[in-house]
């Protein structure tokens, strides 16, 4: 199997088989009778175990150069986990459904594995770059929620657990069709928003020395203030963004279940609606950031999402395909050219890291808080002034994005001019 050809069958399937439970797991837990902050918890939890765990599996794949084994047992320990939570014993008390969240979260990764397999690949064959791959996760993300939707309102939820258990296969299946490469020793566990620019990455932070294909090279360690410094306003920006976004990834689609009784189906078409909005954006970014400079994209990002919170607080079934179809703006355009920002921003020897901070702000610390404490509001006040509050949230991102949006580049010390008009 060609090597281009196969990793983005592996991007792909590992996306699909995850799709099901990724997008309808809150309507599972809604119909087995949690409410909606229970809800918004258990994402925290398997968010905080994503956050202890995402490094293990990186370090365990470098130590053992495995990483399509690791990538198997993963997959499977995923399938268990979901298993046991197909059942009603586990709903018996609330200590024994964290703990399998915290396990099947904690065991959960395909996403880091996928990525590291994916970059020792392009990294031989660098006729394409990681985007290219990660185009075939986001429309696996789509077509698989719709598809799934539709299998679940036909036969139940049944179809959900059987769906992810039929791709865990079909995963398993691919990786053994092909044995995985052998790890690069200069390539390292990235987080999916470092890959994005593959071609950036310096070492981590860190002191080593490096001999491989010539002589030896001291990579000297960077501060951690000397990398915060600059940043600390972007990262709390971007903590406050995803705690926005919550909104849009849970709450919205709880309502939809609760309040309007829509089919399964017919979220999962929105989520394709959504997904397709991304890909335009994620393809144009760098053009769009050479011409209009980051922070008029963020800016622009944040006031198209003020926009959709607003249409969300009057929400009626009308409303939902023009509500979905702001998602690129919302999405993919802030997250691609914070993304390039804070590479920029960033000192030499620390822009891997700094990715990797972004990354856990964003969809970690910023996902997790939004999570449990707009399923409280949520529960307690209703959706309309669930989202009025979430623009308090939006407004202070918009402010620390903005100020915290340095126009100099930082390289060994210096400052520079930066590439595009901020």
């Amino acid at each position: 199997m060609h090597e281009l050809v196969f990793v983005k069958a592996l991007q792909f399937t590992a996306c699909l088989t995850g799709t099901a439970w990724g997008r309808y797991q809150t309507l599972w837990y809604n119909a087995m009778g949690l409410s909606p902050m229970q809800n918004g918890l258990l994402r925290t939890v398997g968010l905080s175990a994503k956050l202890m765990a995402g490094p293990i599996w990186g370090v365990m794949s470098d130590r053992t150069g495995k990483p399509g084994l690791m990538l198997v047992g993963s997959a499977l320990s995923c399938a268990v986990c979901l298993e046991c939570l197909r059942h009603s014993w586990a709903y018996s008390s609330m200590a024994i459904l964290v703990m399998l969240k915290v396990l099947r979260s904690g065991g959960n990764g395909v996403g880091t594995l996928v990525d590291i397999i994916t970059l020792q690949i392009i990294a031989v064959n660098k006729r394409e770059g990681y985007g290219l791959q990660r185009l075939w996760t986001c429309l696996a993300w789509g077509v698989g929620s719709a598809l799934s939707g539709y299998l679940i309102d036909v036969f139940g939820f049944g179809a959900m657990f059987l769906w992810t258990y039929g791709g865990t296969f079909l995963l398993c299946t691919l990786l053994m069709l092909r044995q995985a490469p052998s790890p690069t020793p200069t390539l390292s566990p990235l987080s999916h928003t470092e890959q994005a620019y593959p071609d950036r990455q310096p070492p981590a932070c860190g002191s080593f020395t490096s001999s491989q294909n010539g002589p030896a090279i001291k990579i000297e360690r960077v501060s951690y203030r000397r990398l915060v410094g600059p940043l600390w306003p972007v990262l709390l920006g971007g903590v406050l963004q995803g705690v926005a976004m919550a909104l849009v990834e849970q709450i919205l689609f709880l309502q939809l279940e609760i309040e309007f009784h829509v089919s399964k189906a017919f979220i999962g078409n929105l989520t394709l609606v959504g997904t397709l909005t991304e890909l335009p954006c994620f393809a144009f970014s760098e053009q769009l950031i050479a011409r209009y400079g980051h922070r008029r994209l963020l800016l622009c990002s944040q006031a198209t999402l003020a926009l959709r919170l607003v249409l969300m607080s009057q929400i009626t079934p009308g409303l939902l395909v023009l509500i979905q179809c702001l998602h690129g703006p919302c999405f993919a355009l802030f997250w691609s050219t914070i993304v390039d920002s804070v590479n920029k921003m960033a000192p030499e020897g620390t822009k891997g890291t700094a990715q990797s901070l972004l990354s856990t702000m964003y969809f970690v610390v910023g996902a997790g808080m939004g999570s449990t404490m707009w399923g409280a509001v949520y529960q307690s006040y209703g959706a309309a002034t669930t989202y009025l509050l979430g623009l308090i949230a939006l407004l202070l991102s918009a402010g620390l994005v903005a100020a915290g949006h340095r126009p100099q580049l930082h390289t060994n010390g210096e400052k520079l001019k930066p590439e595009c008009p901020v």
